[in-house]
């Protein structure tokens, strides 16, 4: 449910930089309008996104197991702020070049999927309640 969530919220804050790069770029000329810089971004931060998978599950996984009270707490908003943040790596793709490039910041976003499904397959459902 959480990743869900969190899938959610990615969704958001990539449809809603679109619109946003859409009203304010025309004025602005694009940041990364150089290819080269461009595809330094993207490879950064896509490699970011992908090599941050396993941290993370490994990190939710040890919280989930934890004896604090907090634990399942604490677990939900990690697993939906673990899915959702490569959104906000997509935004300097998605905002600072020009349209040519938009792309990558969508392929970027799009690891959230990935991370939904790492969420499903390695995260428990619900974590243990402590008592």
């Amino acid at each position: 449910m959480s990743g869900g969530i969190g899938l959610a919220l990615g969704l958001l804050v990539t449809l809603s930089a679109l619109p946003i790069r859409n009203l304010f770029m025309p004025p602005l000329p694009p940041l990364m309008a150089i290819p080269l810089l461009a595809w330094g971004i993207f490879l950064f931060f896509l490699a970011l996104a992908l090599l941050e998978i396993p941290l993370m599950v490994y990190g939710l996984r040890k919280i989930s197991q934890g004896k604090s009270q907090n634990a399942p707490s604490v677990t939900l908003v990690g697993n939906a702020v673990y899915v959702g943040f490569p959104a906000v790596y997509a935004l300097p793709n998605l905002l600072l070049s020009n349209q040519a490039f938009v792309w990558m910041g969508l392929v970027i976003s799009a690891t959230s999927l990935l991370r939904f499904v790492s969420s499903l397959l390695f995260l428990p459902l619900v974590p243990d309640e402590k008592t």
